[in-house]
């Protein structure tokens, strides 16, 4: 869970509803690494654990140091550095629960091509009221009785057919790319 309290607080920096296309300062951040850096990223994502800071500080002091670099003037104020490091951290965090846990990518690759799109849009809209709260206010807000069971049921029945052990990192993985989308159209805005 310290995983997701990590995207909680880099979601405080984002609040953006659209994918858009990848913009070039973020993919920067895939190379140019020292190689102690590109250690501790791949540490990161062979060991991928959701209940475990360690090597985050690594983690977080070669990103910083790569954003930096990336950034240019265009991006050099704190809330555009913010973004790209946490799209970055959220894409190694992807790699490293589908490096980790394999069966995770499957679950999503079903609710990304089974679920009927209508159920598919609201499974992730309830999700980020869920971990975000409400996207009118920003204010928490739980989820009704009926949208508790529709997001239960979404994940844990045919054709998602998720488990109960796997549904922290279906969550942690649907974050990631939430906060993806974020950074995307925070970055893509300036």
């Amino acid at each position: 869970m310290r995983w997701l309290a990590t995207l909680a607080f880099l979601a405080a920096f984002s609040n953006a509803p659209a994918f858009g296309q990848t913009p070039e300062v973020l993919t920067c951040m895939e190379s140019g690494y020292t190689e102690d850096q590109q250690g501790a990223i791949d540490a990161y994502v062979a060991g991928f654990d959701i209940n475990s800071m360690e090597g985050n500080d690594a983690l977080a002091e070669a990103l910083g140091y790569r954003a930096a670099d990336c950034a240019g003037s265009k991006y050099a104020d704190d809330d555009a550095l913010m973004a790209i490091i946490q799209y970055q951290f959220s894409l190694l965090s992807l790699r490293g629960i589908e490096a980790t846990r394999p069966d995770i990518g499957e679950v999503i690759r079903r609710i990304d091509e089974d679920l009927e799109p209508a159920a598919r849009e609201r499974l992730f809209t309830l999700f980020e009221i869920s971990v975000f709260g409400d996207p009118e206010t920003g204010e928490p807000r739980e989820l009704t009785l009926e949208e508790d069971e529709f997001f239960s049921n979404a994940i844990l029945d045919p054709p998602v057919s998720g488990t109960v052990e796997q549904a922290e990192l279906i969550g942690a993985y649907m974050a990631a790319r939430v906060m993806m989308r974020d950074a995307v159209n925070q970055i893509s805005t300036r």
